[in-house]
Order: structure tokens, then C-alpha cells, then sequence
């Protein structure tokens, strides 16, 4: 049942595209994130200027969230996919040739608000497929966006440091990217949900949609803390850091896309409800020996969790698709708004907190926040959502 996902989506190319999209878009994030410390170094930024400009990023997608759902009702996912696709292949390249700050930031509002509506488009039309086709592709096509930033970060890294120039690295990428996404986009530009059906209004008065952004935003910023703290904390907390300071995120990633690439056939069998309150618990339990401060067990730690949170965000998007009364795409913009604003936003508390304390103070913050979204998770029942 763990590749069952895999093997849905492998033998029919209407999956195996939009699967494509995924990993794609995720290539071209992972390979313009590697370029940062060159854009820190050309603009002669310091690290808050820095972040304030990638926050910029954030808020480009949050912009996105109403408006993503407006156009996808007008025109279909697959339109408003090929458009941000294309759209990010020419915008992906502007933050590695920004001449200033203010540019960086107007080109990473662009890109995060471009990103934002992408997120929601593609995710819509997984959920399309599942609902249409009754199949469960949703945690494996996230599955192929963890591979995306691995393969983005890692052979990028290399491909650059051979190339030793940006802008034709990031160039080649887009303009390889581009001709495959002609070819795949034939599989999914018609394609165009129902929305003829009388719908009420999206409102964060709703407990569905408020439990639904409250568990995305804790989660991303989870994820988003240890992106960009892990390795810190492990040279910090552990005396023999230097054998260990990356194996902490690499632990993390591989397991992300593992919980992915086996959540759906797991999903099958429990359901989404008890899929994020599983992730949850494993995920304190990994928070625990995070803080352990030993060395194996903070590895380990990391690794599960990976694993807990992976799962998290498909079976959320494939819950906001169901909400009674509510467009999916509307659903999932929720989760896509909020969520990418945390993974932003969760390193800049937790970076704060660590300023006012100890970096070990965050992470144990840091399994507090998923204990809180864990009790948060028990107010997505059935009443509010409909069964996936």
C-alpha cells in the first residue's frame, strides 16, 4: 500500500504531470535559495535587511490567497497553473539580477504572490483528480516537491559551483523547465472544477477554516524553523557538532519526503483526521529527543520529526477541498496563504526567541507549538469538514 500512490500516479501521465509541476517549481525555489548568500554579498545587505527582504516573499503569497481563489473559479486550475508556471520560470530569474534592495524586495513579492497562486492552483487540481477519479495522489504529489528541493539544493549546489554564474545556472533551468512544462501542461490546462454550485462565503469565523490555518501556520513554521536553525542548533548544543551540524536537516528532508511518498496509502486506511493527529504526536515525540542534546538521539529526533509533519500539509489541503459549503479552491487557499506565511514567518520568532534566550529554548518552544496544534486538531471533525 506504501507505493500504491506511486504507482497511481507513474501509469496515468494526467498524475504524473501535475506531479511534475510539483517537483518543477520546487527545482526552480530550491536553486534560486542556494544563490541567497550571493544576493547577501552583491547588495552588501546585512542578515535583518536580509530577512526583511525574504519576508517580502511572504507576503506576496499571503496577498495571493483571495484573489487565487477568484481566478481559479473563473478560469480553472489549469489555466491559472500554466500561467503562474511560466510566469515564475521569467520572475525566478529577477531576485539573482536585482540591482538593489528595493527591487530584490518588489521581485520576491512578485515571486511569493506568483508562488502563493501556484500553490493553490496545483494543489486544486490533485484534489480535482481525487475527487474525480477517486484515487489518493495528494501526499505523493507533495512527496515530488521534498524531491524537488533535494535534488534543487543538492545537485544545484554542484552544478553551480561548476558554472560559477547565476544567472546562466537559473537561466539554462527556466528555459529547460519551460519546454517540458509545454509538453506537460497539454495534460492539465483544461482542466476546471465545478463552481457552479451555490457556496458560502470563506470567513475565518468558521472553526473549520480557523482550525484548518491555525494547524498550516504551526506546522510551516515548524518546518521553516528547522530549515534555517537546525544546523545552528546542532553546532551550538552538541560538543561534537562538527561531525554532525548537517545530518540534522538531511534527516529531516529524507524523512519529509519519505511521510510523503508513503502518507496516501495510509490515508487510505485511517483517513485525513487521524493522519494529522498521528504526525502530530511523532512530531513532539521528535521534539523531544531534539532537546536531549545527544548527538545520535538529536539526529533521530530530526528524522521523526520529518516524518510526523510530513503528512501534515497534503491531508490538510485534501481536508479544505471537502469543507462543507466552501469552494476548493477557496479551502486550499487557506492552507497555502497561511502556511507558506509561517514557513517565512516561524524563523524570525524562533530566531527572536533565541536572541532573548538560547536556541534550545526555541526548539522546546518549538514542541510546545505542536502540542498546541495538536490540541487545536481535535476541533476537525466531521461536522465542520467532510469526510476524506
Amino acid at each position: 500500500m506504501s507505493n500504491h500512490s506511486l504507482k497511481i500516479i507513474s501509469s496515468n501521465p494526467y498524475y504524473l504531470t501535475i506531479a511534475f509541476v510539483f517537483f518543477g517549481f520546487s527545482l526552480i525555489e530550491a536553486t534560486w535559495i542556494i544563490y541567497i548568500p550571493h544576493i547577501f554579498e552583491k547588495l552588501n545587505l546585512s542578515h535583518g535587511i536580509l530577512g526583511t527582504a525574504l519576508f517580502f516573499k511572504a507576503i506576496g503569497a499571503f496577498t495571493a490567497m483571495p484573489i487565487s481563489a477568484k481566478l481559479i473559479s473563473k478560469y480553472g486550475e489549469g489555466k491559472i497553473t500554466m500561467f503562474c508556471l511560466f510566469s515564475i520560470l521569467i520572475v525566478g530569474i529577477s531576485p539573482i539580477v536585482a540591482p538593489s534592495f528595493i527591487l530584490l524586495c518588489v521581485s520576491l513579492f512578485v515571486f511569493g504572490f506568483l508562488g502563493g497562486m501556484l500553490d493553490i492552483a496545483m494543489n486544486a487540481i490533485v484534489s480535482y483528480h481525487e475527487k474525480n477519479d477517486e484515487v489518493k495522489i495528494m501526499g505523493s504529489s507533495h512527496g515530488f516537491w521534498s524531491l524537488g528541493g533535494m535534488v534543487g539544493a543538492g545537485i544545484g549546489t554542484i552544478v553551480g559551483a561548476q558554472l560559477d554564474s547565476p544567472l546562466i545556472h537559473i537561466t539554462c533551468l527556466s528555459a529547460l523547465l519551460f519546454v517540458l512544462f509545454i509538453w506537460c501542461s497539454k495534460y492539465f490546462r483544461s482542466i476546471k472544477g465545478d463552481y457552479s454550485k451555490d457556496k458560502t462565503k470563506l470567513s475565518f469565523k468558521s472553526t473549520a477554516v480557523l482550525t484548518a490555518a491555525l494547524i498550516a501556520l504551526i506546522v510551516m513554521m515548524s518546518e521553516g524553523m528547522i530549515a534555517d536553525w537546525s544546523s545552528l542548533y546542532m553546532k551550538e548544543s552538541l560538543t561534537d557538532s562538527f561531525k554532525y551540524i548537517g545530518l540534522g536537516y538531511a534527516g529531516f528532508s529524507m524523512a519529509m519526503a519519505l511521510g510523503r511518498f508513503t502518507s496516501d496509502g495510509i490515508s487510505v486506511k485511517i483517513g485525513s483526521k487521524k493522519m494529522i493527529t498521528y504526525g502530530l504526536i511523532i512530531s513532539i515525540i521528535g521534539t523531544i529527543l531534539i532537546i536531549s542534546k545527544m548527538s545520535y538521539l538529536v539526529i533521530l529526533g530530526f528524522f521523526i520529526v520529518g516524518l510526523g509533519l510530513s503528512s501534515i500539509i497534503p491531508e490538510m489541503f485534501r481536508i479544505a477541498a471537502n469543507f462543507k459549503g466552501i469552494e476548493p479552491a477557496k479551502g486550499m487557499a487557506v492552507i497555502a496563504g497561511t502556511g507558506y506565511f509561517g514557513f517565512l514567518l516561524g524563523p524570525v520568532i524562533f530566531g527572536g526567541i533565541a536572541e532573548l534566550t538560547t536556541l534550545h529554548i526555541s526548539f522546546i518552544t518549538l514542541g510546545c507549538m505542536i502540542l498546541l496544534a495538536l490540541v487545536i486538531s481535535k476541533f476537525l471533525t466531521s461536522e465542520h469538514a467532510a469526510e476524506s
